[in-house]
């Protein structure tokens, strides 16, 4: 942190108090001549979901092109960027500070992340991230997947709303667009799992990344057809969930990735 900015940002755990948000409004304004986003780590969505980081870490992130903190469970955006000046977002609001020295405070509740947004409050989206990007492989192109549908990034099926509809394949596909498709994908696969298994929300956070993680790769309308591995997994009947998921066209589809799944279900870690 001492390479982006002369003082340490305040770091808080839990709940973020005013003490410490008008700490960073402060830090803020003194540091802004001096931060180089150049003398932190630079690194890509992919190569950023792949690594270890540690509570604390800062990236620049070259796809969304902001500074990034690893809070623990996700990643959140601490800094813009822009010749106008710096942004941070916190819990209790929105602070910006232009280089011509103003300070705009924004108080009041700022969703940071799909937690807020879904009430999911104990799945780890980044966790969720790391694993799709293994099982479902990253190719910044258009490319069809094993039923034949074209398909780009990270698994993410190309319909008629999206700009690439009707491009062939093979056509170059940037990796911001890549995971601007990829957060989009994981947000509506959690909106669909509160709004059809809303029971989803009670299992341990290794149950629901297996949740999530099935309902992106099947999709809802495919998910639900798994009758009796939803009914045991609402009834946390473990063995049962896990042999049913097993015994799917599914499973054999997948290979190892169904193991994966099926062990976070029988032991929730």
């Amino acid at each position: 942190m001492s390479k982006l900015l002369e003082t340490k940002l305040p770091t808080a755990i839990g709940p973020l108090s005013p003490e410490i948000f008008n700490r960073l409004v402060r830090i803020l304004e003194l540091s802004l001549n001096k931060v180089d986003v150049n003398s932190t780590v630079n690194v890509n969505e992919t190569e950023r979901n792949l690594n270890q980081f540690n509570t604390g870490d800062i990236i620049w992130n070259l796809a969304t092109q902001q500074l990034q903190l690893w809070n623990g469970s996700q990643w959140v955006d601490i800094y813009s960027g822009t010749e106008k000046g710096v942004q941070g977002n916190a819990k209790l609001g929105t602070v910006s500070v232009s280089t011509g020295g103003n300070t705009i405070i924004a108080i009041g509740e700022v969703a940071t992340g799909y937690a807020q947004k879904t009430g999911i409050h104990n799945m780890n989206i980044e966790q969720l991230k790391k694993d799709l990007t293994l099982d479902e492989g990253c190719i910044n192109k258009i490319y069809l997947d094993h039923l034949r549908f074209p398909t780009l990034g990270i698994g993410h099926l190309i319909t008629s709303k999206d700009e690439e509809s009707g491009m062939p394949v093979g056509t170059e596909i940037s990796e911001k667009r890549v995971f601007e498709c990829f957060e989009k994908d994981i947000e509506i696969v959690c909106i669909e799992l509160d709004r059809n298994m809303p029971w989803w929300k009670n299992l341990s956070e290794e149950r629901q990344l297996v949740m999530a993680n099935m309902c992106f790769n099947l999709g809802m309308t495919r998910l639900s057809k798994f009758k009796k591995f939803l009914k045991a997994m609402k009834e946390g009947k473990w063995e049962k969930a896990s042999i049913e998921m097993m015994d799917s066209r599914w499973a054999t589809q997948v290979g190892d990735r169904a193991v994966r799944l099926q062990k976070r279900v029988l032991t929730g870690d």
